[in-house]
């Protein structure tokens, strides 16, 4: 991870950042959509854990006649579970190829690496155990998993703004792969 940071860094203030392009955005990222139960009767949430507000850093470059979208997304604001025994956040990166499809829309697609971590509170909880309740732990301990992940996107300009819908394979080719969707609105410098 920490390559693909100074990578980002090296090729964000080099000379082939010829289209002068930054952007900076938030939205909202939709974590493992048509995953998780959400209710008593354990149907599935059409949307996953959202995370309201990720800070995004987004450049373009031109390399070879291609062009590329580096980007760095961070979830300021934890997501706090809703037993309240634990708080997440997602710092994700990619390396999107871009593609102009009109003069206001691009299509991107390309690989990334997803990082989410999930601190624990510690403490106790009272939660059914189907004839009653019972008193569990609660773990104390911070626990990140990574992964990589497809993602495609479609992205409408609109000078200074950008509007994207993306979608993310997270783990692909496991068997516990998932869908994210992130909804920004960037601001281009």
């Amino acid at each position: 991870m920490h390559l693909y940071l100074i990578a980002f860094l090296v090729l964000a203030t080099s000379t082939a950042w010829a289209d002068r392009v930054l952007q900076l955005g938030t939205g909202i990222l939709s974590f493992e959509a048509f995953k998780h139960t959400t209710d008593k009767t354990a149907s599935l949430s059409k949307l996953g854990t959202n995370y309201t507000l990720p800070l995004q850093v987004q450049t373009r470059l031109s390399i070879m006649d291609r062009a590329f979208a580096p980007r760095l997304l961070y979830t300021l604001i934890s997501k706090e579970s809703k037993d309240k025994g634990s708080t997440s956040s997602i710092l994700l990166a990619s390396l999107p190829w871009v593609h102009s499809v009109g003069p206001d829309l691009d299509f991107s697609a390309g690989l990334g690496y997803m990082s989410r971590s999930i601190k624990g509170k510690g403490g106790t909880t009272e939660l059914g155990n189907g004839a009653g309740t019972s008193t569990f732990g609660l773990p104390a301990q911070t626990r990140t998993s990574s992964n990589f992940h497809l993602e495609s996107g479609i992205h409408y300009r609109s000078d200074p703004y950008v509007l994207s819908l993306e979608a993310m394979l997270v783990s692909a080719f496991s068997e516990r792969r998932s869908l994210s969707i992130l909804l920004t609105l960037n601001y281009r410098f």
